[in-house]
């Protein structure tokens, strides 16, 4: 028990929130005169949006628009709405954690720190780290194949037949390699280089797309959609192409990791997040459209459809015309998702939870140097030697576990009334001693060591049972410790009930009673929570911007992204668990030795209340 408690206390232990103008706090290594602190604050609301376009419209838009048209034909345009709809309530769940946390470099990482915990905020940047170095991996295998298909194939032939295959490879992928490489030594140069070279391959690739859909209107055949119909394959084969689609959206987050970098970030990366999923899905449903009128979808034999529609029409300067933006695209898309990994690294390393070298930044080009170094070449490292499916997979799975999370945080911030925020719930005795303020009402927080209200030391199902029975209060409200509970009953019912979905969603339609009787408790539980949770009164601390509809919003959230991480395969799983363990002992490794948050770097007057109530209890 000696251990314990300290553990648990390190384990929820949450960051102080920065708002613009604030520093919070200093990096660990600028004492020992490794690196001074800073990011050069020149990124605007345009190059944001570029950065998110960007990191979508590569693979997005060159290989997966051909996934979706193969399997739903032009329907596939429906699967790219509801997709980019559900990113869209992703995105606005970020909107609002970007607003109440702006001076953060860490993204979800630094969310879930600020709202959850230590703990969970670590096994999020941990997830993080694998997303960005695999989604790097990825969309650079893509570029590759991307110029092989260009040189007709010449490029994989003399690879297999001089180098031979390369672990998991069929060969050793040069290009590849290259491209990783390249993209570090461009990051390493400076923010305002790095966003300048990824506007220009994001107008490169504008002009493309003008230029294919241009020449596509010269290829309509309205005979194609009178033979096959919107649906070839019913609107089921929409429905089940919606993960696919879903995987054209991945890369928008990153916006929310250039919190230190841009210039208004407050108002900046909401307004970007917003703009960038809302692009992406005009992009990819006008593509689809044009597409599908221009090649029957049963004639798309390949991952490049966008190029084969050219090309068996022997078009061919529109062919390497298409192909160009096709590299620029995924170069593009390489550069977004290899931007925020050093981020990650460095906001972790400021907070003491890997090692403070990571946290070095550079001087004069006020990059973190270092981990951008190792972050490309393990990204390198990664595409040479692992299959391309489980390297989208592997980006899915954090991605969604990202997006799981920040749903979840949001739905803390509303609902936790802690000693952080206790200022904002109203209290009953408001009205009789209208002139204490919030300070004299923390102070006797902190003096009593207990909450304004005293129905919160009522047990959870008293307060309940209150809840259901009568009006609530405008005081009565949760523990976070109950919160908690509530949530993760959320979640857990989410789970098994999306694990039923997937396995059993065939019988499920033919109406079987039996796997709908096992099906019913966990909706049963869900609905109960989401009730539970309309009863509670919301916190009236505002952020520049706040969520609609909660807590509808976030729990539909949290159930889409679920559902998804129950779909991928055992494997993935298998692999991703085993990550999570190595990060789970260097997080005990380091927690140990560092004692993990820097809040000896902190002002007092910028430390969280909580820990402040805990300092005071730990003395009594």
């Amino acid at each position: 028990m000696a251990y314990v408690q300290p553990f648990l206390r390190r384990a929820t232990r949450r960051r102080p929130v920065a708002q613009d103008g604030e520093e919070l706090s200093k990096c660990p290594n600028q004492e020992d005169g490794l690196g001074e602190e800073g990011f050069k604050k020149c990124l605007t609301t345009f190059d944001l949006v570029s950065l998110g376009v960007g990191s979508c419209c590569g693979a997005g838009m060159y290989l997966t628009v051909g996934l979706v048209s193969r399997g739903a034909g032009i329907g596939g345009a429906l699967s790219f709405i509801i997709a980019g709809f559900g990113s869209l309530l992703s995105g606005l769940c970020y909107a609002e954690l970007a607003a109440l946390c702006p001076k953060t470099s860490g993204s979800a990482y630094m969310y879930s720190y600020v709202t959850v915990g230590e703990l969970v905020a670590f096994v999020i940047g941990w997830g993080l780290l694998v997303e960005y170095a695999i989604g790097t991996a990825a969309s650079a295998v893509a570029l590759s194949a991307a110029v092989d298909t260009m040189s007709n194939y010449s490029y994989g032939k003399v690879m297999t037949t001089y180098v031979g295959a390369f672990l998991g490879r069929p060969y050793f992928d040069v290009i590849a390699a290259v491209v990783c490489l390249t993209l570090t030594l461009v990051l390493t140069s400076g923010v305002k280089l790095s966003a300048t070279f990824n506007n220009i391959l994001n107008l490169v690739n504008l002009i493309v797309l003008l230029i294919f859909c241009g020449c596509s209107i010269l290829l309509i055949r309205p005979m194609i959609v009178e033979d096959n119909g919107i649906f070839p394959n019913g609107v089921s084969g929409a429905i089940a192409q919606i993960p696919t689609a879903y995987f054209a959206f991945i890369g928008f987050d990153i916006v929310a990791s250039t919190g230190e970098e841009a210039m208004n970030p407050s108002k900046s990366i909401p307004r970007s997040i917003w703009v960038s999923v809302f692009i992406n899905t005009i992009v990819y449903v006008a593509v689809v459209i044009f597409l599908n009128l221009a090649m029957p979808y049963f004639a798309m034999t390949s991952n490049s459809a966008m190029i084969d529609v050219f090309a068996t029409k022997q078009w061919t300067y529109v062919t390497y015309i298409v192909s160009t933006g096709a590299v620029c695209a995924l170069f593009a898309a390489t550069f977004g998702s290899l931007f925020p990994l050093p981020r990650v690294l460095y906001a972790m390393a400021k907070d003491g939870l890997i090692s403070s070298h990571f946290g070095y930044l550079c001087p004069t080009r006020k990059t973190p140097k270092l981990a951008t170094v190792v972050s490309g070449c393990i990204s390198a490292v990664v595409a040479v030697s692992v299959d391309l499916r489980l390297l989208i997979e592997m980006v899915l799975i954090g991605t969604l576990l990202a997006y799981v999370l920040v749903a979840v945080c949001v739905l803390i911030t509303r609902y936790s009334f802690d000693e952080d925020n206790i200022s904002n719930l109203p209290s009953k005795d408001s009205n009789d001693n209208p002139e204490k303020s919030d300070q004299d009402k923390m102070s006797e927080i902190l003096s009593n060591g207990s909450k304004v209200e005293p129905d919160l030391h009522l047990p959870l199902s008293r307060k309940l049972w209150k809840l259901f029975s009568r009006s609530p209060t405008p005081g009565e409200t949760l523990t976070s410790g109950e919160l908690s509970v509530i949530l993760v009953t959320l979640l857990g019912a989410e789970t098994i009930a999306s694990l039923i979905l997937v396995t059993f969603g065939d019988v499920i339609a033919d109406g079987n009673i039996y796997v709908c009787t096992c099906l019913s408790p966990f909706v049963f539980a869900v609905l109960v929570v989401i009730m539970i949770l309309c009863r509670l009164p919301q916190n009236t601390r505002t952020s520049g911007f706040r969520v609609p509809l909660v807590p509808l919003l976030p729990v539909a959230v949290t159930f889409f992204n679920v559902y998804l991480m129950m779909s991928l395969r055992w494997v993935t799983w298998c692999m991703f668990g085993v990550w999570m363990i190595i990060g789970f002992l260097v997080y005990l490794y380091y927690s140990q030795r560092d004692g993990g948050l820097q809040v000896s770097s902190v002002d007092e007057d910028k430390r969280p209340l909580l820990e402040a109530k805990d300092s005071k209890d730990e003395d009594r």
